[in-house]
């Protein structure tokens, strides 16, 4: 709401500065002929008396007549007048400027983000399949090669699946995110610099309304016209924006409360949240169970002389929820990940001559297969939270959390953007006319000022005229 005040009261008073440079111009420009004219009749009446030769014996009656222009006095202020209505035109063309500039850097500042959360958010996503897809593929690696278990060629396949969907999800979201940051780029670089050059366009016809430079001044005023064009479209483009961001905020807040009935799910499906939750739980009981039979095994070889061997911490809960509960995990228990370190020192490395030390009981082939086994298996636990959201669609939901609260940010930016760019364009379908219709005045202004009036045949008869007067004065 603050945001929608501060644009409303920027665009009033980007019109009041506009309205008031145009009028307080447009009084300039009439006070200014007035005084061009009042000056230009001093001047013809001081170029007649001048041109008249009048004898010395009437040197008191031309200094009883002479007449001092009023207007001397008033000469330096018409400059300041002139100054002050460039001042005005100025202002009134840089304060929507500085809104365009300004709204359209926060509009593509923001929308970067939004770029970067999604991207961030399809690497999370490829990297968490990647890592389970690498435990799942050494696991079947090591079953195929020790067991021959026919599982391994179902784990094989499922691993490459998932390998193909995290490809695709990087894929898009790059090809996607490649071609939104060259749009957001060229956005930018076009809007700054048109309205800098229009910038530079109206200071440079302000001052080439010399009636020696009109052939530049128009030119300059045709680039205005191509100026006052393009802004014309930015308003569309940046309001089209607004609708958008608009559009999008709403679908994304009311993603946040029905994912499965909002008009995003085919874009970020999580319509299949129950088929996941199931498979989910299928995987933290297979891994329960895992580690029961883990712990089973550790049981059974407690008659073994290995002191330091425990049982293995267990994240899951019992049947039927198997709840992921990591923090439950008592002190004196162990990470599957830790058993090859302790079966390390109990392991027969053979020397040259095949002999095993004493206490080495454990052979190299079993030592293997027991740390990639306990390795994937780590691998697993370690990435399952990341499975989790992913499956829950938790990931999605905390990007765009991030992606509403920027997206209003955006709507905002891009509001402010189109109602600069209206009223730059405004003020200029008004300016160049008005500036147009300026120089067309100072051009005739100029024309009539080197008329200048010459003594006619009969100036003679005026000379005797006036001797007559000073005699009779005298």
């Amino acid at each position: 709401m603050g945001m929608r005040m501060f644009c409303h009261s920027a665009i009033c008073l980007c019109s009041l500065a506009a309205v008031l440079g145009c009028c307080l111009g447009e009084v300039a420009v009439q006070i200014t002929v007035g005084m061009e004219d009042l000056t230009k009749i001093g001047t013809d009446e001081r170029i007649l008396i001048g041109d008249v030769n009048i004898s010395e014996p009437l040197s008191a009656l031309s200094a009883r007549t002479h007449r001092v222009d009023p207007l001397n006095s008033f000469k330096k202020y018409k400059v300041y007048i002139i100054k002050l209505k460039f001042v005005f035109f100025e202002l009134s063309q840089l304060v929507p400027s500085g809104i365009v500039l300004g709204g359209s850097a926060k509009f593509c500042s923001r929308a970067k983000t939004i770029k970067n959360t999604i991207m961030e958010t399809s690497e999370e996503a490829a990297q968490t399949i990647y890592n389970v897809t690498g435990a799942v593929e050494a696991m079947g690696r090591i079953t195929e090669f020790y067991g021959g278990f026919k599982g391994s060629s179902y784990l094989n396949s499922t691993s490459q699946k998932l390998i193909k969907n995290a490809s695709n999800i990087q894929r898009k979201a790059e090809t996607s995110m490649l071609s939104l940051n060259k749009g957001i780029k060229i956005l930018e670089a076009v809007t700054i610099t048109s309205v800098v050059l229009n910038i530079v366009a109206v200071l440079a016809v302000l001052a080439l309304r010399h009636p020696r430079l009109y052939k530049i001044f128009y030119l300059f005023i045709i680039l205005c016209w191509l100026f006052t064009f393009l802004f014309w479209i930015y308003f569309g483009l940046y309001f089209f924006l607004y609708k958008f961001s608009g559009d999008s905020c709403v679908a994304l807040a009311e993603y946040m409360l029905s994912p499965r009935n909002s008009n995003l799910s085919s874009i970020m499906p999580c319509s299949e949240q129950l088929s996941a939750n199931a498979m989910l739980h299928d995987i933290r009981a297979g891994i329960h169970n895992t580690i029961d039979q883990v712990n089973k095994k550790i049981s059974a070889a407690k008659s073994l002389p290995i002191p330091d061997l425990e049982f293995v911490c267990n994240p899951f809960s019992e049947s039927p929820d198997y709840s992921y509960e990591p923090k439950n995990c008592s002190s004196n228990t162990i990470k599957i990940g830790d058993i090859p370190q302790i079966l390390k020192k109990y392991t027969c490395m053979a020397n040259d001559r095949g002999v095993c030390r004493g206490g080495e009981f454990i052979s190299a082939s079993d030592f293997i297969k027991v740390q990639v086994y306990t390795s994937s298996m780590q691998n697993i636990l370690d990435g399952y939270p990341g499975i989790e959201r992913l499956a829950n669609c938790q990931l999605v939901k905390d990007a765009s959390k991030i992606l509403l609260k920027e997206c209003k940010q955006l709507k905002n930016y891009a509001y402010l953007t189109w109602a600069g760019s209206v009223v730059l364009s405004i003020f200029m379908v008004f300016f160049v006319p008005m500036l147009i219709v300026e120089a067309h005045q100072q051009h005739k202004r100029h024309t009539s000022h080197w008329s200048v009036v010459k003594p006619q045949p009969g100036l003679e008869g005026s000379q005797m005229d006036m001797t007559e007067m000073a005699s009779i004065e005298v």
